[in-house]
């Protein structure tokens, strides 16, 4: 019933814009020039918006002490899955986007090396222990950057992440049947 604003809405912003593709998920896109070597890029994830406003709309009856219909209505219907960005690249709008997005694969990056390799504990007793612990997390870095290039330069960081990669091969086994 009061859907009829946000897809006015949306489709006039789809009328100027452009799509393409982000983790199998379509992307609507505008770029405006703002002078002074500035642009806006202004981008619609429809897909996980209708998952972040399902989200939001479930919780207005299990937290109502944080979460309401009015302020679904007034605040937050028309943000879920939208981004702006200000920025000096002139390039196109997916490029800036992915660009974007590549910053949080350095945090997921030390997540993963925290939680799926569990390395974010030391269990040192002196320094030459924390020295070597060190270096071997250095090494896992350079190695996680490694498979994060090589899924990015062939495509597959829309179907995988690297820490699916790394559970993946953490999965893998050597097994020996009849000493063969």
């Amino acid at each position: 019933m009061f859907s009829a604003p946000i897809s006015l809405a949306l489709l006039s912003f789809k009328d100027n814009a452009e799509f393409f593709s982000h983790e199998k998920r379509v992307v609507w896109s505008q770029r405006t020039a703002l002078g002074d070597g500035l642009f806006l890029y202004l981008y619609l994830d429809e897909a996980l918006r209708n998952k972040e406003e399902s989200d939001y709309v479930l919780r207005i009856t299990t937290h109502p002490e944080s979460h309401s219909r009015e302020n679904y209505l007034k605040k937050k219907r028309n943000r879920f899955s939208t981004l702006a960005l200000l920025t000096g690249l002139d390039r196109p709008e997916s490029t800036v986007y992915q660009t974007y997005k590549n910053r949080m694969a350095i945090e997921v990056m030390f997540d993963g090396i925290k939680n799926v390799l569990n390395a974010d504990h030391t269990y040192t007793q002196n320094e030459q222990t924390l020295q070597g612990w060190m270096f071997i997390n250095h090494i896992t870095l350079q190695w996680y950057q490694h498979l994060y290039i090589e899924l990015k330069e062939k495509e597959l960081l829309k179907i995988f992440s690297v820490n699916d990669y790394v559970k993946l091969l953490c999965g893998v086994k050597k097994i020996k049947i009849n000493d063969a």
